[in-house]
């Protein structure tokens, strides 16, 4: 089985996305519905969907990684930092200094 996978990558959806077989598997059930214990689903649909949410998922790592580097720059240990993070939108990171060192 492995080396049919191997001659034609291709033809298999993880690939077409760029992850590994095992993460496609883990987030197949948020985009199809199992019908007598089978997943029913159009593959191209189905690949479609899961792209654009890898593509949402990776952005938001990006933005939030992006407002931790701000929330450091003005003052904040890493571990505040983050903790900021958790309780309020990363937007808000521009404007945001730790208690007593507003400029």
């Amino acid at each position: 089985m492995q080396r049919r996978k191997g001659e034609a990558p291709e033809r298999y959806p993880w690939t077409q996305i760029g992850i590994s077989e095992r993460r496609y598997y883990k987030l197949l059930p948020l985009f199809a519905q199992k019908v007598n214990g089978r997943y029913d689903y159009d593959y191209d649909d189905v690949v479609a969907r899961m792209k654009a949410h890898l593509d949402h998922v990776d952005k938001a790592r990006t933005v939030r990684a992006a407002a931790l580097e701000v929330l450091q720059l003005h003052g904040f240990g890493e571990e505040a930092a983050r903790k900021w993070l958790q309780r309020h939108p990363p937007e808000e990171a521009v404007n945001a200094w730790p208690r007593g060192r507003r400029p």
